[in-house]
């Protein structure tokens, strides 16, 4: 059994989208059986991982995190892989299986991006990181 991890944010505002695209399409290829999105972290501060960038990482907000994952799932062609961003990690919970539920995690994603005070989205505190 495949199962995949996404790490949102790891690339920051600049390389968001080449990112999500670009993972979408290593997934295409593989068809794991499972996938996830986990929301990358700071253990030593943001200014640790922006050396790392050489300066070049624009940290994202909670809405660009979403707008990753949305260009992820959408740029996704998967026949049964079952997808889950339900880690603490994540500030929205969701899962399903790709080939069957993609337009609804779609809409829960564009809804919490257009409403983000309305989609139930983890506080910082619940998030236990």
């Amino acid at each position: 059994k495949l199962s995949v991890i996404i790490l949102t944010g790891l690339g920051g505002k600049h390389y968001s989208v080449q990112h999500a695209v670009n993972s979408a399409k290593v997934l295409n290829e593989i068809q794991p059986e499972f996938a996830s999105c986990l929301v990358l972290s700071f253990p030593f501060g943001v200014e640790h991982y922006i050396k790392r960038f050489k300066g070049n990482y624009g940290p994202m907000q909670i809405t660009d995190l979403l707008l990753e994952m949305e260009t992820f799932i959408s740029h996704t062609n998967l026949t049964n892989t079952i997808f889950r961003s339900n880690h603490a990690s994540n500030y929205l919970a969701l899962d399903g299986i790709l080939s069957r539920d993609r337009e609804i995690i779609l809409e829960r994603l564009r809804f919490a991006i257009e409403n983000p005070d309305k989609a139930g989205l983890r506080e910082e505190w619940q998030r236990g990181l």
